[in-house]
């Protein structure tokens, strides 16, 4: 799940007058939340801006682990929100394109090491 898209999520979980999540504030957390691991995850994104333009943007490919972590530093309802609605995509039909990006970016960035299961579960489906 990329912060963009966990912004979009919690952001869709906030209920009428709470002020709404910016990706930048969002971006800013991450580090403080996941630490050392943090810039395993980190990314850059082509956004086409007002003008028509575009320039790249950074952004976080989150796991599911990583994301869930992100989600309870905000509260424990919204985390367990965002389990049900990974869980399936996680264990259905896209397990298999999830599990090959997520070693994309372990080859990259060198998470998670090998031998865990994330590890073993990609290899396996690749």
């Amino acid at each position: 799940m990329t912060s963009t898209e966990l912004v979009d999520f919690i952001n869709s979980q906030r209920g009428a007058g709470e002020s709404e999540l910016r990706h930048d504030h969002f971006m800013a957390k991450v580090p403080k939340v996941l630490g050392e691991h943090a810039p395993k995850f980190r990314d850059m994104i082509q956004v086409t801006v007002g003008n028509g333009a575009t320039r790249e943007s950074p952004i976080y490919c989150l796991p599911k682990r990583e994301a869930c972590l992100m989600a309870m530093s905000y509260s424990y309802e919204l985390q367990a929100q965002l389990l049900d609605v990974l869980t399936p995509v996680y264990f259905g039909i896209h397990f298999g394109s999830c599990m090959r990006y997520a070693k994309q970016l372990s080859s990259r960035n060198g998470y998670p090491p090998s031998g865990t299961k994330l590890d073993a579960a990609s290899s396996s489906d690749a």
